[in-house]
């Protein structure tokens, strides 16, 4: 399997899950002055509000990324393999982290015109931590909009970083990943007010494949399986 393959599809379950996890997302690429290239690739910004709910799936949110309770929740995801490691392009002011941090904010659209100088140099201190943690947890900025209170996370999503009890970073790895959706998708009891059964296709061209592969597993009530049966099965 092509590695870009393989990238691109970690990227979208990375992308279902946060969307399971109430999260609006999307990527974005910050623009360049020099013609012929991009700022950077920003794999995925995920954006959250408080009063998010879906009690009708029956399924909590996953406990492991610690959303914060009562602030908007803004995760810039960054997508690896096995590097537990930002970009440089966010955390090295020579390969643009001022200028594509701040195109995020205005992208964003949250935040201040007075206040965003502060926030890029504090978001480059907080990144080129990689993933430090901070009380236990994914550590954040906090920011006192005019819209409420907002939690802005980096977040490392590593797929083939295995943890330990030990480990001074914090990141979500592909296991967790395909645990949590399995959980969301394969129910062991039928819900009350969710059908787990529909045309899949809803799922759009990015999901589709995803949910198909997942329910058809737990249809033929196969076990979850690996991250490496799914590349096998749906990267083409």
């Amino acid at each position: 399997m092509d590695k870009n393959d393989i990238s691109q599809f970690q990227e979208r379950l990375v992308s279902l899950y946060l969307r399971l996890n109430g999260y609006l997302q999307t990527g974005y690429i910050p623009h360049a002055k020099k013609w012929g290239e991009a700022g950077t690739d920003i794999d995925r910004i995920g954006l959250r509000f408080p009063g998010h709910r879906q009690t009708e799936r029956e399924v909590e949110c996953d406990s492991l990324i610690d959303i914060p309770a009562n602030s908007i929740d803004i995760v810039i995801a960054e997508v690896k393999n096995k590097d537990l490691k930002f970009n440089d392009s966010i955390i090295n002011k020579k390969k643009r982290a001022i200028e594509n941090w701040t195109q995020i904010l205005n992208w964003i659209g949250l935040f201040r015109e007075k206040d965003i100088d502060s926030l890029v140099l504090s978001l480059i201190n907080l990144a080129s931590k990689n993933g430090q943690m901070e009380n236990g947890s994914f550590d954040k900025i906090t920011y006192e909009s005019d819209f409420g209170l907002i939690t802005i996370r980096p977040m490392l999503f590593v797929f083939e970083q295995q943890k330990t009890e030990n480990d001074e970073k914090a990141w979500v790895n592909g296991e967790e990943i395909l645990k949590y959706v399995w959980k969301c998708f394969s129910p062991e009891i039928k819900r009350d007010n969710c059908s787990t059964r529909y045309p899949f296709k809803l799922w759009g061209t990015e999901f589709s494949d995803i949910v198909e592969y997942i329910k058809d597993r737990h249809k033929r009530k196969l076990e979850i399986g690996t991250l490496n049966d799914m590349y096998l099965e749906l990267i083409k």
